[in-house]
């Protein structure tokens, strides 16, 4: 090496050491780099928070949808139950040799009589010995939708957005709840009861999803779970409305 050249990479080492660093830039493209490092849930620790009372609010909002869902699944507790029945022959419909009440499916259909005809649509069609199977249909069918709501809806949600996919759950559901409870037929019912369980496995998903999104990664688990408050407020509902129902005029 010479000492012209020598002389050269000196004066080039002293150029760079004398250029002034812009710090800001060199801050901003730091921080640049920790943002781009930060997952969704510390963005939204960082800057909303986990817990706050807006969270709150939203959560209690979005998963009072379970509401309406757990009355619409929940409901055939009622609508499908057996309703009480009489005799219409002066010996009671009593079996001669042991003394005790027949079953209904051993007497003639002129040897009795429900109390009230349209007490559920077991009474309203029917649905009695032979026909006893279709209660139970109507049942299962329901889940079959409830099923693929579920999964269909939820895939909308990703797309479309999660309020449109649970504004269009809870119109579908609320408007096969009222077709079924029109029915003039079980048929009808049974086709409308597909419908009605789609509509509710959506409401599932889009307002599961759509009220524990906006919280904390901690606060989901704990949060998520109490989601299913909504179920078993109207699960007692229904176990103290059975004894009333048992013993009412509707029997």
């Amino acid at each position: 090496m010479t000492a012209s050249s020598e002389s050269s990479d000196v004066r080039r080492a002293d150029e760079y050491a004398s250029t002034p660093v812009d710090e800001s830039a060199a801050s901003t493209a730091a921080a640049s780099r920790n943002v781009d490092a930060l997952t969704f849930d510390e963005m939204l620790a960082l800057h909303v928070g986990e817990n706050g009372r807006a969270q709150i609010r939203h959560f209690l909002i979005s998963s009072a949808a379970w509401l309406p869902a757990a009355f619409l699944t929940l409901m055939t507790v009622f609508t499908a139950r057996m309703p009480a029945w009489r005799c219409t022959t002066l010996d009671g419909c009593t079996d001669e040799s042991s003394g005790e009440l027949k079953d209904i499916c051993e007497l003639e259909a002129t040897e009795w009589e429900w109390v009230s005809k349209t007490a559920s649509i077991v009474s309203e069609w029917n649905l009695v010995c032979d026909e006893e199977w279709k209660t139970s249909a109507a049942d299962s069918i329901f889940f079959v939708g409830f099923f693929f709501g579920a999964g269909i809806i939820g895939q909308l949600a990703d797309v479309h957005g999660r309020r449109v996919a649970l504004y269009g759950s809870l119109l579908i559901a609320g408007g096969a709840s009222v077709i079924t409870g029109v029915s003039f037929g079980y048929w009808e019912y049974f086709l409308f009861k597909v419908v009605l369980g789609f509509g509710c496995g959506g409401i599932g998903v889009a307002s599961f999803v759509l009220c524990t999104e906006p919280l904390g990664a901690p606060w989901r688990g704990f949060l998520g779970v109490a989601t299913q408050y909504w179920w078993a407020s109207v699960s007692n509902f229904f176990f103290v409305m059975i004894p009333f129902f048992q013993t009412s005029k509707f029997d």
